[in-house]
């Protein structure tokens, strides 16, 4: 009989069509129940001698086709033989390690569901990291903790800069305010729309974006250098953590479109973190595994499951989130509580609890040096930030005009100048209140089939006409197709010319398409220099992320259901 430790892909297809099958025959059952050839027999018998004999041996064993609930989680993983065969049953015990649930138990399996001459073949796309060996009670790491949170406090306070200051006061005041302070829950929402958005493009104060400033402190801050030497560092930060900044500057910058916002259930809590599942349109979605910074998330709550409102992190292989947790004052039905339970189990089940970011690079490889830029004196700086004075030059953001300026864009530009004069000309208040914004009523089809935008002044709707444009509703329609419905040119011009004969122009009016924003600067500038009167300053209103949006629209409304 060859060696069952050194079988070949023939003998394995045998080996799982008719030896598995046969050990798991109990002595007693007819032979009419399974044909198998006294040959066989025979060769089963010879190979279930040596079988056993390598489990005898072998300390690391495969599970192979459990059939129970937990035993599904465990099938393909590796385990660990604690003892000898037990004569009357004939299982053995194993040793199991979960990385989800963090437990470690001994079981008793069948010889046939137990494989001694199979490897384990590690996905590095698929299997989940060692998650009990970063930390074992569902938190970050105390110096990712630290950092993390000194990362979220310079975005916030860049935020609070290009807001104007909503919380007066230092950058060492506005550090050290409590993390429940309500100002905190509004700008954490106000920074994703400026993450990587240069102030100075939307006509606001500010240094650069705000994921720049946060990257430039990080690299020539103390706190950072001191956070980096904290004992117990991951391996991936290097030795006394010199790669830990660098790191997480590459991380940071998936956020902007690798971050998770919604509303979710917590309902479990593991050794590696808590089960967050994601809410909308009163369906279940996607199970996430999440750390906490310095408390577990599911002790947050009440009681569990509770619902709440967060943004999810990518950040090294795992999940956290972005420090503020909006807790939502309901209680699920008792069907809804049995849904939520079942929706979770299959997901554990079924493995498709996500870990981390599913576009997450690897942190398992040596991190390339530090990116240099050039300083004033002309020598090269590890610095990671850029440079946005030409405000164009950002590649995230789409510049593409819309459209070339045409005669008949300069003939409606014409006639808002005619109409603002007859109002007075242009108002030269200053103040923020006298500017308009054009900002349409949704960002996909599903929110803007009508295409429609409204003009909005003085933190309200103007009583102003809409701006209408055309929908390509065949796009629209196309679930594969991201389509935007937004207007042209001469929409806007329309809808300018409309408010003009109405009211008293402001000094600023900002579309929300960057495309229009220089060809509408354009022809006001010449049409109102035809005229020797300064031009309206035209300048991009960025669409607000979905953060902001549900804080500023769907903040007082907390039941989901």
């Amino acid at each position: 009989m060859p060696d069952p430790l050194e079988y070949d892909d023939k003998f394995e297809f045998l080996f799982q069509s008719e030896v598995l099958t046969y050990l798991s025959l109990k002595d007693d059952i007819q032979p009419g129940v399974r044909i198998v050839s006294k040959s066989w027999r025979l060769a089963c018998e010879a190979y279930k001698t040596a079988w056993i004999e390598a489990l005898d041996a072998k300390h690391s064993v495969v599970v192979l086709e459990l059939m129970s609930a937990k035993g599904k989680m465990l099938n393909s993983n590796t385990a660990k033989i604690t003892g000898k065969r037990d004569a009357k049953s004939h299982r053995y015990p194993i040793l199991v390690n979960n990385w989800l649930t963090g437990e470690s138990d001994i079981l008793t399996i069948k010889i046939c569901n137990l494989n001694p001459t199979a490897t384990h073949r590690a996905d590095p796309e698929a299997d989940a990291p060692d998650l009990l060996q970063y930390s074992r009670n569902a938190k970050l790491r105390r110096s990712h903790g630290m950092m993390l949170d000194q990362m979220l406090m310079l975005a916030r306070y860049e935020t609070n800069t290009i807001n104007g200051n909503l919380v007066p006061g230092e950058f060492r005041d506005f550090i050290n305010l409590p993390r429940g302070h309500p100002a905190l829950a509004q700008l954490n929402a106000n920074m994703w729309t400026y993450w990587t958005v240069p102030p100075k493009l939307a006509g606001l104060y500010g240094r650069g974006t705000v994921s720049d400033l946060v990257s430039m402190a990080l690299m020539n801050n103390d706190p950072s250098l001191v956070m980096a030497k904290e004992d117990k560092l991951w391996p991936q930060d290097g030795e006394k953590g010199v790669h830990l900044v660098r790191n997480m500057v590459r991380f940071m910058r998936t956020w902007s479109d690798q971050r998770v916002y919604g509303t979710f259930w917590v309902s479990h809590k593991f050794k590696t973190g808590s089960i967050m599942t994601e809410y909308r349109d009163g369906n279940f979605g996607q199970v996430y595994l999440v750390k906490g910074h310095n408390s577990v998330i599911a002790e947050l709550g009440p009681q569990l499951p509770f619902c709440c409102r967060t943004t999810l992190l990518p950040m090294y292989d795992l999940w956290t989130y972005a420090g503020i947790i909006t807790a939502m004052s309901v209680r699920p039905s008792a069907k809804q509580l049995k849904d939520l339970e079942a929706h979770v189990k299959k997901a554990i089940l079924e493995k498709t609890v996500s870990w981390r970011s599913p576009n997450a690079e690897h942190w398992r490889y040596p991190p390339p040096p530090f990116p240099t830029n050039k300083n004033t004196s002309g020598e090269e700086a590890d610095l990671d930030w850029s440079n946005h004075e030409d405000v164009y030059s950002n590649p995230n953001i789409n510049t593409e005009e819309s459209e070339e300026v045409t005669e008949e864009h300069m003939e409606i530009g014409r006639r808002i100048v005619k109409a603002a004069l007859s109002k007075g000309g242009i108002n030269p208040d200053p103040s923020p209140e006298n500017r308009w914004v054009i900002r349409r009523w949704g960002y996909s089809y599903e929110e803007n089939p009508n295409g429609m935008a409204m003009f909005m002044g003085g933190g309200g709707p103007l009583p102003v006409s809409p701006v209408m444009f055309e929908v390509d509703h065949e796009r629209g329609k196309d679930p594969n197709d991201k389509y935007i419905p937004t207007y042209t040119l001469r929409d806007i011009l329309h809808g300018v010319l409309d408010a003009a004969t109405r009211w008293r122009l402001p000094g600023v009016i900002q579309p929300d398409d960057l495309g229009v924003v220089r060809p509408l600067e354009k022809v006001l500038k010449e049409c109102f220099e035809e005229e020797d009167v300064n031009a309206i300053s035209v300048q991009w209103y960025p669409p607000p992320s979905e953060e902001e949006s549900d804080y500023a629209t769907a903040f007082g409304n907390d039941n989901p259901f």
